[in-house]
Protein backbone atom coordinates (compact mmCIF):
# COMPACT_ATOMS: atom_id res chain seq x y z
CA UNK A 1 0.00 0.00 0.00
CA UNK A 2 1.73 3.55 -0.69
CA UNK A 3 1.47 6.21 1.30
CA UNK A 4 -1.21 7.70 -0.73
CA UNK A 5 -3.57 5.19 -0.24
CA UNK A 6 -2.87 5.16 3.47
CA UNK A 7 -4.28 8.76 3.88
CA UNK A 8 -7.05 7.68 1.73
CA UNK A 9 -7.96 4.71 4.15
CA UNK A 10 -7.45 6.79 7.20
CA UNK A 11 -9.48 9.61 5.77
CA UNK A 12 -12.30 7.42 4.70
CA UNK A 13 -12.42 5.94 7.84
CA UNK A 14 -12.39 8.81 9.99
CA UNK A 15 -15.18 10.08 7.95
CA UNK A 16 -17.29 7.29 8.41
CA UNK A 17 -16.48 7.05 12.09
CA UNK A 18 -17.93 11.18 12.11
CA UNK A 19 -20.93 10.10 10.39
CA UNK A 20 -21.80 7.40 12.13
CA UNK A 21 -21.35 9.51 15.26
CA UNK A 22 -23.88 12.38 14.18
CA UNK A 23 -26.60 9.56 13.39
CA UNK A 24 -26.17 7.84 16.53
CA UNK A 25 -25.90 11.13 18.42
CA UNK A 26 -29.30 12.61 16.46
CA UNK A 27 -31.40 8.99 17.04
CA UNK A 28 -30.48 9.65 20.95
CA UNK A 29 -27.69 6.68 21.01
CA UNK A 30 -25.37 9.39 22.89
CA UNK A 31 -23.27 6.44 24.79
CA UNK A 32 -22.48 4.58 21.49
CA UNK A 33 -21.38 7.80 19.58
CA UNK A 34 -19.22 8.37 22.70
CA UNK A 35 -18.03 4.63 22.20
CA UNK A 36 -16.61 5.61 18.87
CA UNK A 37 -15.19 9.05 19.70
CA UNK A 38 -13.07 6.85 22.67
CA UNK A 39 -12.60 4.31 20.18
CA UNK A 40 -10.70 7.03 17.38
CA UNK A 41 -9.66 9.45 20.10
CA UNK A 42 -6.04 9.75 18.72
CA UNK A 43 -7.62 9.17 15.12
CA UNK A 44 -9.90 12.04 15.47
CA UNK A 45 -7.48 14.16 17.69
CA UNK A 46 -3.71 13.41 16.92
CA UNK A 47 -1.35 14.74 19.21
CA UNK A 48 1.32 17.75 17.53
CA UNK A 49 -0.90 16.88 14.05
CA UNK A 50 0.77 13.54 13.14
CA UNK A 51 -0.63 10.21 13.66
CA UNK A 52 1.75 7.59 14.61
CA UNK A 53 1.24 4.51 12.29
CA UNK A 54 3.26 1.14 12.49
CA UNK A 55 4.00 0.51 9.00
CA UNK A 56 3.75 -3.34 8.37
CA UNK A 57 5.95 -5.08 5.83
CA UNK A 58 4.56 -7.16 2.62
CA UNK A 59 4.50 -10.60 3.17
CA UNK A 60 7.65 -12.48 1.74
CA UNK A 61 5.42 -14.38 -0.99
CA UNK A 62 4.20 -10.86 -2.31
Amino acid sequence: MTTEEAMALIEGALDYCRQRQKVLTSGDRDADALAIDHEFKEWLNPQGGILPLMPCPKPESS
